[in-house]
């Protein structure tokens, strides 16, 4: 048995070497061919005897010159990418989907994926960047809805073209992380000039009255200023996109700035409740799927003061005890 199972591994080793002996003898057969298909400046050439060339170096570890050969062929990689380079750029600066994907293969099968995320950032990211500065640098003509409308088309485009025959695999989960920053980017371009005008609601000075009076309340309780332009901005700023964060965003800031006041009367409850009906109605004509939690805040600002304990349940405990602090409402018992 023992007999066996050294011819056996004698076999192997013969085998081996036979192998190593004709993939030597290719290298040096490639080796030479490659040098004159270079000169011709066939890619798709060049590519597939550097494929072969790596497919032998796979066999040849064990040799003395090992390193030598890999430096070699990394030389000869290098050289290829040279002849490519402007290929690869002008077809991802073009958005050229079926030169983008064989490039894509070609440095893939030599294993220069790095090398193609670079161009990627290089050409793709490097053109968004530039549509997002001119966009913002000429928003104050075109306004904020048409250029992010221009440049969510584009980039909605561009991820979908290149998901479809699997282009940059590696590199989706880092775009989708720059597309998420881009969102971000643009909803704190929006949301700005809404944080600013909600800034001054606690201040007005309805809200500074404690005689229980209408001294500084409209009689017919329209909506106050603030409120007037918060809808402005929200309807002039909000592209179809963007529209249910932006307003989802506004909700939450406006009752941020409500919840700041520190008591009201109910003169005051009742322009309260005028503003934030008029600030729904807006964004639910706009399409807002939701005005959580301010319409949360407007049911329990509404709700009899003898009711208040059994319309709480259920909502945000926090926005419970702000809202009972401000109706001076007797904790419950």
């Amino acid at each position: 048995m023992q007999t066996l199972v050294k011819l056996d591994s004698l076999k192997g080793r013969l085998v081996a070497s036979s192998q190593a002996l004709r993939e030597a003898d290719n290298w040096t057969t490639l080796s030479t061919d490659i040098e004159e298909v270079m000169d011709s400046g066939d890619i798709d050439a060049i590519a597939s005897k550097l494929v072969a060339l790596q497919n032998c170096l796979g066999i040849l570890t064990h040799v003395p010159d090992y390193e030598d050969r890999v430096a070699h062929l990394e030389g000869l990689k290098v050289r290829l990418e040279a002849l490519a380079s402007p290929h690869i750029v002008a077809a991802f600066t073009q958005h050229n989907l079926d030169e983008s994907v064989k490039y894509a293969r070609l440095l893939r099968s030599l294993g220069r994926v790095d090398q193609l995320e670079s161009y990627y950032h290089k050409c793709e990211i490097g053109q968004l960047g530039t549509a997002w500065r001119n966009g913002v640098e000429g928003s104050q003509l075109s306004g904020p809805a048409l250029w992010l409308t221009s440049f969510y088309d584009k980039l909605s485009l561009l991820i979908s073209n290149q998901t479809k025959d699997g282009l940059l695999e590696n590199s989706m989960t880092q775009s989708q992380a720059q597309c998420q920053s881009t969102v971000e980017v643009a909803l704190h371009t929006i949301m700005n000039p809404v944080s600013s005008q909600l800034a001054s609601l606690p201040d007005l000075p309805a809200w500074n009255s404690r005689q229980g009076t209408t001294s500084h309340l409209s009689l017919s309780f329209s909506p106050q200023e603030p409120s007037g332009r918060v809808v402005s901005e929200s309807e002039v700023s909000a592209a179809d996109f963007l529209i249910n964060s932006v307003g989802q965003n506004t909700c939450k800031l406006y009752t941020d700035a409500i919840l700041k006041i520190p008591e009201i009367t109910t003169s005051m409850i009742t322009q309260l409740t005028t503003d934030i009906d008029y600030i729904c109605n807006i964004l639910e004509d706009l399409g807002v799927t939701s005005c959580d939690p301010l319409d949360k805040l407007n049911l329990l600002l509404k709700a009899p003061v003898e009711q208040y304990w059994k319309i709480a349940p259920g909502n945000n405990p926090r926005l419970i005890a702000a809202v009972r602090q401000m109706r001076n409402i007797p904790v419950q018992s």
